[in-house]
């Protein structure tokens, strides 16, 4: 990511010395800055909890009521404004709130929806269904790329593991599913996992419902 934000940022900055770029090009050079700037932020975040759970101290959580279909369609937004190739769908019904930390969720989804498109790279439907389950809200993230064997699925958590670690130009450290599930199970949540080859990958999760003496409880 610094590469290209320092790249392109030089670009602009010394067009004189490169000639004049159309409004086009520039709009994609802030696109792509933005981006990587972006992709960056959440690497050292990444990074920052995984140096957290490795010293053995919990992830903070700043719990409360929250919906978990609106936060949903702020993060599928953003990637149907960079994913031209992809198609996001959304499904939720009358869904109850979750007692959940919001930034955190931003953060799982990211990183499931950033997989989903990832692995899928000729494109095709990633869908995001919400749905109510007993005492907690189930989320699924499903997409139609390459899927994994059962080998892949079992070590799909592992800290530094990459499903497909041959393929250079898929990014990543392989830490961001190892701190998916460390936050969902802070949370009082599981997480799993379902995949075949050439098909697609379900990722299944859940967070606690709220309820009034949920916070009660904790204060």
């Amino acid at each position: 990511p610094i590469t290209v934000i320092l790249g392109y940022t030089e670009l602009l900055l010394e067009a004189h010395e490169h000639g004049t770029f159309s409004q086009e090009q520039r709009e994609k050079f802030l696109h792509d800055i933005f981006r990587m700037g972006d992709s960056l932020a959440r690497l050292v975040d990444d990074l920052l909890n995984i140096s957290r759970i490795e010293a053995g101290l919990p992830v903070p959580l700043v719990r409360e009521p929250c919906c978990l279909a609106d936060i949903a369609q702020d993060v599928i937004q953003r990637y149907q404004n960079h994913c031209e190739n992809h198609q996001f769908v959304l499904q939720s019904g009358d869904v109850d709130q979750v007692y959940a930390d919001v930034n955190k969720l931003v953060q799982i989804l990211e990183n499931l929806i950033s997989n989903a498109v990832k692995y899928s790279p000729q494109g095709g439907t990633v869908k995001i269904s919400i749905n109510d389950v007993d005492d907690k809200v189930q989320v699924i993230v499903e997409d139609e790329g390459v899927g994994m064997s059962t080998y892949q699925v079992e070590r799909i958590f592992d800290k530094f593991y990459r499903a497909d670690s041959s393929n250079t130009s898929i990014g990543g450290l392989g830490i961001g599913m190892s701190i998916v599930k460390t936050i969902i199970e802070e949370h009082d949540g599981n997480i799993r996992v379902e995949s075949d080859q050439g098909i697609g990958t379900r990722v299944f999760f859940t967070v606690p419902k709220w309820r009034e003496e949920t916070t009660d409880l904790s204060a």
